[in-house]
């Protein structure tokens, strides 16, 4: 991991890219604040992790390279119909700078980035 990566500051411009930042974080602080939040959350996450990965059916799962997974079940629902769940068994396999980076961008998607789907052990895959 690069130095730095773990400082709020490395991600401001990440927010600052975003349409709605000024809605939702209107000054530098509440925008330290926000990204400080997404960290300290990765940080301290609880392993094994849980993870769900959405994906379109008519893709093997193994063409997905650098996978993004997601912690939570409804949000992988929302991107395909084979649903894939797995477990990340340490922080070891987390790509924590791609993973706070989007977090930051996109909060809703939850997301957890690995960088390879052979990483995650599969627990359990449907369709729904």
């Amino acid at each position: 991991m690069r130095k730095g990566i773990f400082s709020p500051e490395y991600y401001l411009e990440d927010l600052y890219n975003m349409d709605y930042n000024n809605e939702l974080y209107p000054t530098e602080e509440d925008d330290i604040n926000y990204i400080s939040s997404v960290i300290n959350e990765l940080v301290n996450l609880d392993y094994p992790l849980i993870v769900y990965r959405g994906i379109n059916s008519n893709i093997l799962p193994k063409e997905y390279d650098n996978t993004h997974w997601t912690t939570k079940k409804e949000v992988a629902e929302g991107f395909g119909n084979k649903i894939y769940v797995g477990l990340v068994e340490s922080s070891d396999i987390i790509d924590f700078e791609d993973t706070i980076r989007h977090r930051v961008m996109n909060p809703g998607e939850h997301e957890i980035w690995v960088d390879n789907f052979d990483d995650v052990k599969i627990i359990h895959a449907y369709n729904k």
